[in-house]
This record gives C-alpha cells, structure tokens and sequence, in this order.
C-alpha cells in the first residue's frame, strides 16, 4: 500500500516541478518510471497495478493476498505487459530531456 501511494506522491511532485524546472522535472520522472519498469519487468511485481496511475475500468483487480497460483501468474504476465508499456515511455522521457539540453 504504502508504495503505491508514494509511487502516485512522486509523479505529483514531478508534475508540480516542471513549473520551477523541467529538466529536473524530467529527472524525477525518468528515476520514477525507471523504477516502475523495473518492478514490472523484472520483478513482476503485480502490486504495483492497484496504483491510479495503472487502473483501468475494464480490469478488476482482487484481494492480491489471496490469489491462486494460476490467479498470480496471471497477474504477473499481465504487469510485464505493462511493463513494456512504461519503458518506451521512460526513454521518451530520457530522449526529450537530451533534445531539450542539446
């Protein structure tokens, strides 16, 4: 619970400072959705899909302490799509950042 909650405090805070600086800004959100892929991809840490930034109507997400194994590995592949998702976005991020400094 508690990194889904600092996970959404951070994209706020970053969001907040582009109005004092944007490549500190772009900083933030590249280390935050670094981190994000990383937990999606590599750890697969489904958790992470009950944050705001992820949920979507169509999926319901369940108690995710009392899920089946087949329940877990479900979830799991579905955070590593996901996970996918964020990384092209992290290297938007990084790519504009340079393009902005150049």
């Amino acid at each position: 619970m508690a990194r889904r909650t600092i996970l959404t405090s951070i994209i706020i805070i970053c969001a907040l400072l582009m109005f004092v600086s944007i490549n500190v800004s772009f900083i933030g959100y590249i280390l935050v959705l670094s981190w994000t892929s990383y937990r999606l991809l590599v750890k697969r840490d489904f958790t992470l899909l009950q944050t705001s930034m992820f949920q979507h109507a169509s999926l319901k997400l369940p108690d995710f302490e009392k899920l089946s194994q087949d329940e877990t590995l479900k979830y799991q592949r579905i955070a590593y799509r996901v996970g996918w998702w964020v990384l092209p976005c992290t290297i938007g991020f990084l790519i504009a950042l340079i393009s902005l400094n150049v």
